[in-house]
C-alpha cells in the first residue's frame, strides 16, 4: 500500500512538473494548490505555486501565498513583487556596507552580501542581484566574479 502511494505521489510531481516547465502556470498551481499541506509533496507543491504565481505576475497572490507560507525563497519572492507593486522601493545601498568604498587595487573586494542580496561596488555607486535562497558569496569562485566584473566594467574600467 506504501510502495502504491509513493508511486502515485511520484507520478502527480511528475505532471505538475511537466505543466510547470511547458509554461501551464495556472494548471500547475491548481493541482499543486492541492497538496501545499500534504508531509510528503507540500514543500515541493508549495514551490511550484509561488512560482506559478509569480510567472503569472499575480503580484498580490505571491505576497499573500507567502504570507501563508512562509520559506526563503517566498519571502524573497514576496519582497521582489512588493517592489513591482512600488510598496518598496528598491534599495540605493546595501544596509551594512553602505560606507564601503570603491577598491580599485583588489577589485574582488567589491563584492558583499546582504541576506539574498549580491551587491557591486563600482566608482559610480551600487548595483545590486536577489540571489536565490541558499546563495553564499563566499563559494562563489573568484574567477567567476572576475568574469562578472570584466563583462560589466571592462568598457569603463581599465
Amino acid at each position: 500500500m506504501v510502495l502504491g502511494s509513493k508511486w502515485r505521489g511520484g507520478l502527480r510531481r511528475r505532471k505538475i512538473r511537466q505543466l510547470y516547465n511547458q509554461s501551464k502556470w495556472e494548471k500547475a498551481e491548481k493541482q499543486a494548490i492541492a497538496l501545499v499541506d500534504c508531509k510528503v509533496n507540500g514543500e515541493f507543491a508549495r514551490d511550484i505555486v509561488i512560482r506559478s504565481l509569480w510567472n503569472l505576475e499575480k503580484w498580490r497572490e505571491v505576497i499573500q501565498f507567502s504570507s501563508d507560507y512562509p520559506s526563503d525563497g517566498g519571502s524573497a519572492l514576496a519582497r521582489r513583487a512588493r517592489m513591482k507593486l512600488g510598496e518598496t522601493e528598491y534599495p540605493e545601498k546595501p544596509d551594512q556596507y553602505a560606507s564601503q568604498t570603491w577598491n580599485s587595487q583588489n577589485l574582488l573586494n567589491n563584492w558583499y552580501q546582504e541576506n539574498d542580496t549580491l551587491w557591486l561596488r563600482h566608482p559610480w555607486g551600487w548595483t545590486y542581484w536577489i540571489m536565490p535562497s541558499g546563495f553564499q558569496l563566499e563559494k562563489t569562485h573568484p574567477s567567476l566574479l572576475a568574469l562578472a566584473l570584466n563583462v560589466l566594467l571592462k568598457p569603463w574600467v581599465p
